[in-house]
């Protein structure tokens, strides 16, 4: 009679995991349309206030090159967060916030009239300048978000 797995023996069936590579794949930089996916808000504290940011998750629509490893692929489907900052911090003003939200917009809706509703760029597909953020400190390489192209309606 088989007995059933317990659930820490499911994980030592892994194995050693230390050849796993966990490093996130980063597109080489291009001009491409993605998928406004997801919204969430993120708090943080920094020098001992609060701070907000907006995340806003694209999913991208097909394959692109690997940044790193030219000869890979990132498939379809992966996720590339924008951040807009709507605390002011630093050079970031309170017009830097207004003119990313307005910027979002313009590249799904075609015009920024009106008060920024995230529902209403839910699943809208915008074009955008993809870049490379080189590694810095204890960070790796990643995509930013280069610039968003407005939609011409």
């Amino acid at each position: 009679m088989n007995q059933p797995v317990t659930f820490s023996e499911a994980l030592t069936n892994f194995g050693d995991l230390g050849d796993v590579s966990t490093k996130y794949p980063v597109l080489a930089p291009v001009l491409t349309t993605l998928k406004i996916t997801e919204f969430k808000k993120a708090v943080k504290v920094k020098d001992g206030a609060e701070q907000e940011t907006l995340l806003v998750e694209l999913t991208t629509l097909e394959d692109h090159p690997e940044f790193e490893k030219p000869d890979g692929v990132v498939k379809a489907g992966h996720k590339i967060t924008n951040r807009i900052l709507l605390t002011p911090s630093g050079e970031w003003t309170e017009d830097s916030t207004k003119k990313a939200l307005a910027r979002l917009m313009e590249a799904a809706l075609g015009n920024h009239t009106g008060v920024f509703d995230p529902t209403a760029l839910l699943g809208k597909n915008i074009t955008v300048q993809i870049g490379v953020r080189p590694a810095r400190d204890q960070y790796e390489a990643s995509n930013e978000i280069k610039r968003l192209i407005p939609l011409t309606v």
